[in-house]
């Protein structure tokens, strides 16, 4: 017994790397050359992840910008050494410099803003970080008048090594030599310094450590000025190996291996992370090195994280439970008050706003182009993957990053059935729900013992296990991606035509909102709200929490996969580039800025992501972006739903002192009253019944 508690912590840091190098020794073995092949890619992918860890402990958010951080400062030092003839190591030491620099202002002037703000707000404001940093590194590199990418440095020590079948230069041999050293250094300052214990100590509860007088601010500066600091390390490194990257630094490959490198390391355990980030580079090298299909790799990687998810134990940490660790999501709009619902001039007003928003919608496709009218509806049908967005994390508080995947199945059956079956497009919508929902119950079932950011890493890969294999024609061949004809609906109703299209697509917003509103005001809306606020709470009022998640996954589900249907329909075929994991996060991304805490949220998010980026000038395209995203949430941290209803309350706070009338529900988020300001309550007025 003695012995098995002191292999306890070794197992918890090498075990999970050990299975995975099971897994490529018994299915992918290959030369040793490969393999240190594998172990360089590691390598650089651990700076990456370790990074990602240490913004996590600080801000308990997932940094979609980590890689993103050092690019600019590796651009500038690679510069200086190809471009302006400075040597190695000063180009080394002032991008060195740099990283430290951007770190800590993009703390100061950006994440700091969002130090109150919802964590999954703050996490979709790092996509916009990541897009604003590479846009800054190729401003830097037309200093030079150089193209940012494939610029490559050579270490200035000449010497090689021969690991069969391949031969690897100084500059793959630092990478041994450096990325551990570096790594064991973090590791030590993190366990082994006073400052790293008060590091520590304020990510666990910020604002216990704040109430003890230490600098949270201050330190979560210092964790972002060490997280640039590594993603410098990483690119210079990556620099004299392949060059710099091409877009964006945090690619779709780098992105899975970091992220799940933090899943199996348990996002906190820095020596599990770095072994397992390692693990999963020689398991990627070495899928590549005897696979015909360069995808292959990344689906085995979402696989096997996926299996490391489902075979680790819950834990049941302070932090894990905490309120301040969880991706907790925006208040919930409030309704009208009733007592104010009643009121002449309420009436009117939201009477007008129908009235307007449905003879705008109505005239819409008669006043627009027929490429524009495309455009709408592909707008509208968007909107509505929004609103699954909206269930599943707004409702139930499961941040879901692959919600395109169960576009994609819906999509996928409802092509196949139309096209190669000639079912009535009202039965295959039905059938493609249908299988949307059973398929996210499959997918949700980590979330019986997960939460937030586990469910999302789950959801990613399943994304792209989706794109890259389940729905490849050349894998199933059931897949139909051929074009084909829309029949009539219901047999009688042609759809040929852009602007019955349109009417379609809007018909089909109009039953999900009508629907999910049905079931928010019944007694499964309220329940999924209060599984999402306190599960132990709710379990002691008798809820099952198993059968709820799976409920509400199931409804999401079904809704993305009914939307896949529409909009296969309205491109006239099953398209996979339209369901790429990418998409899912662009997707999760337009959600948020337009507001979890109502339906509407999808919608508004559609129009201002998709609307504006199809409908606005291309100087003006940037405000649909990722940056776009960034300066809006800035600016609005609720996003553009809860400024427009933040609009709304101010107008009826407004009514209600016209009217003389104290309404409660309107108060308690302002200031009280002003001295002998005493109005009468709402239900002592009489104008309060008119």
């Amino acid at each position: 017994m003695h012995l098995r508690a002191r292999a306890a912590p070794l197992l918890r840091v090498a075990g999970p790397a050990a299975l995975i190098m099971l897994v490529q020794l018994i299915f992918y073995p290959v030369p040793l050359g490969i393999v240190m092949r594998g172990v360089t890619v590691g390598l650089l992918t651990a700076l990456i992840a370790l990074g990602m860890a240490l913004v996590y402990r600080a801000n308990r958010v997932l940094n979609f910008a980590q890689a993103d951080l050092g690019y600019m400062p590796a651009m500038i030092g690679v510069m200086l050494v190809t471009a302006t003839g400075f040597g190695y190591f000063a180009g080394f030491f002032i991008g060195l410099f740099a990283s430290v620099l951007l770190g800590v202002t993009v703390e100061l002037l950006i994440i700091r803003r969002f130090f109150t703000a919802p964590r999954l707000i703050l996490t979709v404001a790092t996509i916009g970080l990541s897009q604003l940093l590479v846009g800054l590194a190729y401003f830097a590199a037309q200093w030079w008048h150089k193209p940012a990418a494939a610029q490559r440095i050579d270490f200035p020590w000449k010497f090689n090594i021969t690991i069969a079948p391949l031969t690897f230069n100084a500059n793959s041999i630092i990478v041994w030599v450096i990325t551990p050293v570096v790594l064991a250094a973090v590791s030590w300052f993190l366990t082994r310094t006073m400052l790293g214990a008060v590091i520590r100590a304020s990510a666990e509860r910020s604002e216990r450590a704040a109430l003890l007088g230490i600098p949270v601010k201050k330190l979560n500066s210092l964790v972002w000025g060490i997280a640039a600091t590594l993603a410098f390390v990483a690119l210079w490194l990556r620099a004299g190996v392949i060059g710099l990257p091409i877009g964006s630094a945090l690619g779709l490959g780098i992105l899975l291996r970091a992220i799940g490198a933090l899943v199996v390391g348990r996002m906190t355990n820095l020596p599990a992370i770095t072994l397992s980030a390692v693990a999963l580079g020689v398991l990627e090298t070495a899928v590549t090195f005897g696979a015909d299909n360069a995808a292959l790799s990344e689906v085995v990687i979402a696989v096997v994280i996926l299996v490391a998810l489902l075979l680790r134990r819950p834990s049941a940490t302070r932090a894990d439970l905490d309120s301040t660790s969880s991706w907790q999501t925006a208040a919930e709009v409030r309704r009208v008050p009733a007592e104010l619902k009643r009121l002449p001039e309420v009436r009117s007003m939201w009477w007008a706003l129908t009235v307007a928003g449905l003879g705008a919608v109505l005239v819409l496709p008669h006043v627009l182009s027929v490429a524009n009218s495309i455009k709408a509806s592909a707008v509208v049908v968007f909107a509505i993957v929004g609103t699954s967005i909206v269930v599943l994390t707004g409702w139930a508080g499961q941040v879901s990053l692959g919600q395109m995947g169960f576009v994609a199945f819906g999509g996928a059956i409802t092509a196949a059935m139309t096209a190669k079956w000639n079912v009535d497009l009202v039965v295959a919508l039905a059938a493609a729900s249908a299988v949307g929902a059973v398929v996210a119950v499959i997918v949700g079932l980590p979330a019986l013992r997960y939460r937030g950011f586990y469910l999302a890493v789950t959801t990613l890969a399943f994304a792209l296990v989706t794109s890259s294999y389940l729905l490849d024609r050349s894998h199933f061949g059931w897949v139909n991606t051929n074009r084909f004809d829309r029949t009539p609906l219901l047999g009688r109703i042609s759809l040929e035509s852009p602007t019955r299209m349109y009417y379609l697509a809007v018909g089909g917003l109009a039953l999900v909102l009508f629907v999910l509103r049905s079931i928010r005001n019944s007694r499964m809306g309220r329940v999924l709200l209060a599984l999402r606020e306190n599960e132990l709470a709710a379990q002691a009022y008798g809820i099952d929490p198993t059968r709820v998640k799976l409920s509400g996954f199931a409804l999401s589900g079904a809704i993305a996969a009914f939307a896949g249907g529409l909009l296969a329909y309205h491109q006239h075929a099953f398209s996979p580039v339209l369901h790429a994991p990418q998409t899912s996060i662009d997707a999760f991304v337009s959600t948020v800025i337009g507001g979890l805490g109502t339906l509407w949220g999808g919608v508004i998010g559609a129009m201002f992501t998709k609307g504006l980026g199809w409908f606005l000038p291309p100087q003006w395209v940037v405000l649909s972006s990722a940056v776009g995203v960034l300066m809006v949430l800035m600016v609005l941290p609720s996003g553009l739903g809860g400024a427009l209803f933040q609009l709304r309350d101010r107008w009826l706070r407004s009514v209600a002192r016209q009217r003389g009338m104290i309404v409660p529900s309107l108060l308690a988020d302002t200031k009280p009253p002003a001295p002998g300001d005493t109005p009468q309550p709402a239900a002592d007025e009489p104008e309060a019944a008119a």
